[in-house]
């Protein structure tokens, strides 16, 4: 079984890559694929969503506070073990998740 970390959704809701995203895991959820996702806002209805295909919900603290955001997505990390790491971003400040799961060994980041 493959495990993915998937980053970030808003609160899927929110719009295209939240949409993305959540397609991606009905598409790739299957007995092979463990798939779960980053979020900066929890939100109960979402996270209740995600639980029905075995996929768990990992708070994270905002850009604003990219230390505690590294420190949190490393203690993630150390609790689990992923084989990819992929992170839907647009600007190299996002690049925080990628440096985490690079710096904690998880072997395929995307």
């Amino acid at each position: 079984m493959s495990r993915i970390l998937v980053g970030y959704v808003i609160n899927g809701h929110a719009g295209g890559i939240d949409q993305y995203l959540l397609n991606f895991l009905h598409a790739m959820s299957n007995s092979h694929n463990q798939i779960d996702f980053l979020t900066t806002k929890m939100d109960q209805v979402l996270k209740s969503q995600l639980e029905d295909f075995g996929s768990c919900l990992y708070e994270i603290p905002s850009l604003k506070h990219p230390i505690r955001q590294y420190r949190r997505m490393c203690e993630i990390f150390s609790h689990n073990t992923y084989d990819i790491a992929y992170f839907n971003i647009s600007t190299s400040l996002n690049g925080i998740g990628v440096l985490a799961a690079k710096r904690c060994s998880v072997p395929r980041r995307i």
